[in-house]
């Protein structure tokens, strides 16, 4: 197969970009059908913030979301603002607001695969993501933050890579600050981003140790992001969320020792091992863990909550696979 030319290849990602958005925005006020809570407090919190810079509990310009009394977090309600603004207050413009994100991260895709191999692989990554069903679902509803993730973690890793290959400081720092900023759209990117940020000075650190000043800059513009993310998380209203879905909670522990205990109660010393804290804990997070990376979830059924799947498909289609 012949090489595409720049003009080729820009041709067919605008394509992949313009059926991307057409999938994405018709029948968008409809489907998914109703119009849930928290899409509803987070295009309301945007629209009072526009009107008269307060949140519906009254807080100037919040810099953490009490959303509906656990946290939101603030990315993804301040960029509802400028589509409210210029398209009115409708379930389409809050909505839309997801579109945009999803967007962004297949145009993210194709600059960092090509980055790391070439236009064509580019192209076809773009493409699958923009038909895979989580990217799909997630785009189009305002129901989570976490659609707002992923281009801030793509585009950082990708200036981070460009600024090693080219030791091009400016793009070192952004690409630090977009990967750090990320912890700033959903919960999950809280741990994820920080991870993924040390891994990557840990991969490249021949190029590191030789960019001394780099480096202590990089870690600097980590902390300083970090910082205000990680008190409002753990210290102030965001540590509701932490304590209602994590798997430390006392009642959710005490739900699976139950499960274990009717399953092994004549299973000789098992039982004995569910009474401790520690080992149910351990249980419960190997068991989350595995329900992940299952053929199930992953290729099958989905996500079991109806809302985070689209129902009769996995979480990516099953020619996929291969690539896994």
């Amino acid at each position: 197969m012949k090489n595409l030319t720049t003009k080729e290849t820009y041709f067919i990602l605008f394509f992949i970009i313009l059926f991307s958005l057409f999938i994405r925005i018709i029948n968008l006020e409809k489907n998914p059908n109703g119009f849930t809570v928290d899409e509803a407090q987070f295009g309301y919190d945007a629209y009072s913030i526009l009107k008269i810079g307060m949140d519906h509990y009254g807080k100037f310009f919040p810099f953490y979301f009490e959303g509906l009394g656990y946290g939101a977090n603030p990315v993804f309600v301040y960029s509802i603002i400028p589509f409210i603004k210029f398209m009115g207050l409708s379930i389409f413009s809050v909505r839309f607001t997801s579109v945009f994100w999803g967007i962004l991260t297949i145009i993210g895709t194709y600059f960092l695969t090509k980055e790391i191999y070439d236009e064509k692989i580019a192209l076809v990554s773009s493409f699958l993501v923009s038909i895979s069903p989580w990217a799909f679902q997630y785009s189009r509803m305002a129901i989570t933050e976490i659609v707002s993730a992923p281009p801030f973690i793509i585009f950082g890793i990708l200036f981070l890579i460009r600024g090693v290959k080219k030791s091009d400081e400016k793009q070192l720092y952004l690409g630090s600050f977009l990967l750090i900023f990320s912890t700033y759209t959903h919960a999950i990117a809280k741990l994820f981003s920080p991870i993924l940020f040390f891994s990557f000075i840990v991969i490249y650190r021949k190029f590191f140790k030789k960019h001394i000043k780099t480096s202590i800059l990089c870690l600097l513009i980590f902390l300083i992001t970090i910082t205000p993310v990680f008190y409002f998380t753990f210290f102030d209203i965001g540590n509701r969320r932490f304590t209602t879905v994590s798997i430390f909670d006392e009642n959710y522990l005490n739900q699976n020792r139950e499960k274990l205990n009717s399953k092994y109660i004549y299973t000789p010393g098992l039982n004995l091992l569910i009474k401790n804290d520690y080992f149910v804990y351990s249980y419960i997070f190997l068991n989350n863990y595995l329900s992940h990376i299952s053929l199930d979830f992953l290729f099958l059924t989905g996500d079991q909550i109806l809302r985070h799947s689209i129902r009769g498909f996995g979480q990516l289609f099953i020619f996929e696979l291969p690539l896994i």
